[in-house]
């Protein structure tokens, strides 16, 4: 609980600043916080108080790296480079765009705050806020995962929220003093967030609706495999699949129906991939994986794995298809240079039904241009075995 440690402290220093204005004295230089240390303190007071400083912008930047890993993970971001830093700390990570977005923002409010007075408006707003929200995702939790009851839980969150609204209200007269910056840079990247979250979606369903209008399924494949299959093709096909296969009679990535209507041949091994992001930071070993066969005769097999991460892991496909090779659970050749894997990149040919949805397709392509390779993301950085098929949406 070492969080809460700095409460007390930071609560008597309020109430000091709070005293001493009430008690009427002169503030020099309208500084309360140095007003409240003797003239001979004011040296040391400023140095606790750097010292303080860079140990808050160390936990600010840990804590950026850490919720755009989970948003990234939870689909509600857009992919960045990820850099773990400890091979003994999953957690430990660096993320060099957020570090710079970090700096470039700094220097900002710097450059056009100039003073510490100037910035407290922007503060005031942005904790007042900070509270306001904590406290409504707190009523959320409290009543659909810890199952509290409405009578004891709704009166007090009342109470706190009436306390915070009223922080909320006082500091909403600073708004065009500055506060209005938090307000901006919380919406900017609450629309980035929703319109990468609502451009997955859309994805989805336009592969729902091409597939719907030219369908290919598991069982079409098979029934055509006999003229379609290649005996001199010893490759097995590694299919990355957004929607997990798990029927003979389901739909197959739009990636493998493009592949297969281009070059007409299906190898002897197909495994279709899906990775699956759970809630939990991390996933054990017994409950990573769950291997489905589909079809298994003399012409080849067909499986579809279901590889279960929690957000805090990074996937890597060659590692877990290796890995369920030496337990038997894959019919692969041993060579990995045998496991051609094969991936969708998406090309946007949809103009949109009107000007906010062509908005939001125009901000969440350039998004998925600016984004880190699918590659990266499941771990084939640097690897030659990986096909790219283009897919229009």
């Amino acid at each position: 609980m070492a969080v809460h440690r700095p409460l007390p402290c930071l609560l008597l220093n309020y109430f000091g600043q709070g005293a001493y204005l009430l008690g009427g004295n002169e503030v020099p230089r309208e500084n309360v916080f140095y007003a409240l240390a003797p003239d001979w303190g004011r040296i040391p007071l400023l140095i606790l108080a750097t010292f303080a400083t860079i140990v808050a912008s160390q936990a600010l930047i840990s804590g950026a790296f850490s919720l755009t890993q989970q948003a990234v993970a939870l689909g509600l971001f857009p992919r960045v480079k990820i850099v773990h830093t400890n091979p003994a700390i999953p957690g430990q990570i660096y993320m060099p765009f957020i570090n710079f977005a970090l700096f470039a923002g700094c220097v900002w409010l710097v450059l056009a705050f100039r003073s510490s007075s100037d910035l407290a408006a922007a503060y005031g707003i942005a904790v007042s806020c900070a509270m306001v929200v904590t406290t409504l995702v707190f009523t959320v939790v409290a009543r659909r995962v810890w199952g509290w009851r409405r009578r004891w839980l709704y009166p007090a969150i009342a109470l706190i929220l009436f306390v915070d609204g009223a922080f909320l209200g006082a500091n909403l007269l600073k708004f065009t003093s500055g506060g209005y910056v938090p307000v901006v840079i919380g919406f900017a990247i609450f629309a980035m967030m929703d319109t990468w979250r609502w451009g997955r979606q859309w994805i989805g369903i336009a592969y729902q609706r091409r597939g719907g209008a030219s369908p290919l399924t598991l069982a079409e494949v098979l029934e055509n495999r006999a003229k379609s299959f290649d005996p001199g093709q010893s490759t097995s096909l590694v299919v990355m699949a957004s929607r997990p296969v798990t029927r003979v009679e389901d739909t197959l990535p739009p990636v493998f129906a493009v592949h297969y209507r281009n070059w007409k041949r299906v190898p002897k091994h197909i495994v279709f991939f899906s990775v699956i992001q759970v809630g939990a930071p991390f996933v054990d070993d017994e409950e990573r994986y769950k291997v489905i066969t589909l079809s298994h005769d003399e012409a080849g097999t067909v499986v579809s794995v279901l590889a279960y991460f929690g957000y805090m892991e990074q996937p890597n496909v060659r590692k877990t298809l290796a890995e369920l090779k030496s337990r038997h659970q894959l019919k692969i050749p041993q060579e990995s240079r045998k496991w051609l894997i094969l991936l969708g990149a998406e090309r946007f040919v949809t103009r949109g039904r009107n000007p906010l949805e062509q908005l939001r397709i125009s901000l969440f392509s350039r998004m998925n241009r600016l984004a880190k390779p699918v590659t990266d993301y499941f771990g084939l950085e640097t690897d030659m075995g990986v096909t790219i098929e283009t897919i229009n949406v």
